[in-house]
């Protein structure tokens, strides 16, 4: 796995992991619109983040 793989993968899973802090959040704030949007959000991130792990 090159290097910019590598840094490609580990800024997804950064993201997933602000995003689903981001959702926890909202949903302790009773926003549930938000913290839905966010949790699509995060299983569209989620995905991908298999689909280019599989690919490496």
């Amino acid at each position: 796995m090159s290097g910019k793989s590598k840094d490609r993968l580990a800024e997804l899973e950064s993201i997933v992991e602000l995003t689903r802090t981001a959702r926890e959040k909202a949903l302790e704030a009773d926003l549930t619109f938000e913290a839905y949007l966010l949790h699509t959000a995060l299983v569209a991130l989620m995905e991908q983040l298999e689909l280019e792990a599989d690919h490496r």
